[in-house]
């Protein structure tokens, strides 16, 4: 039997210092979501752009925007004293730096990439406003999506980067 991850392709980014991986499966169905919500945004605009239709399409936009949900998990990593305080996380970056060598030892690929990095910008402590705070936590992975992405749980993910020695 195969690895879970074997032939799996992941993204990595980085933005303000936390850093995320998703699956190709993930950052593609972001980047069709993206293109979904810029094409509704831009409906009407090449019949003049008076004020009140600006203001209509930038409203579809928005409400296209959060109908929309996000399809697979982005998992989020950060500094370990940030992790400790902010449960949003995944993990820290030793979690991180585990999960690329597993994957890539298991014959899945890890590259750089670029997609949105959630907790990233403040709008999970409601900087932006709770229609913001709203999106930003639909964002949070659950124990079901570390187990049907990497095969184990997140103690099994700690107790092993903790093994390799690395500080956390």
């Amino acid at each position: 039997m195969g690895s879970l991850l074997a032939g799996k392709k992941f993204y990595y980014c980085q933005n303000n210092g936390v850093l995320a991986l998703a699956t190709a499966e993930t950052v593609k169905n972001m980047r069709r979501r993206r293109m979904i919500v810029s094409c509704i945004g831009s409906l009407g605009s090449e019949e003049g752009d008076h004020e009140l239709q600006r203001e209509w399409r930038y409203g579809n936009a928005n409400v296209a925007e959060r109908t929309l949900q996000h399809r697979g998990p982005i998992f989020t990593f950060c500094e370990p004293e940030r992790y400790e305080k902010s449960p949003w996380f995944t993990g820290n970056l030793g979690h991180l730096h585990f999960l690329l060598d597993y994957i890539m030892k298991q014959g899945g690929e890890c590259m750089d990439g670029e997609f949105y990095v959630p907790f990233s910008n403040g709008a999970e402590m409601g900087l932006h406003g709770k229609e913001s705070l709203a999106n930003e936590l639909s964002y949070v992975v659950d124990e079901n999506d570390v187990v049907a992405t990497f095969g184990m749980l997140t103690e099994e993910i700690n107790r092993r980067a903790v093994a390799r020695g690395k500080p956390l």
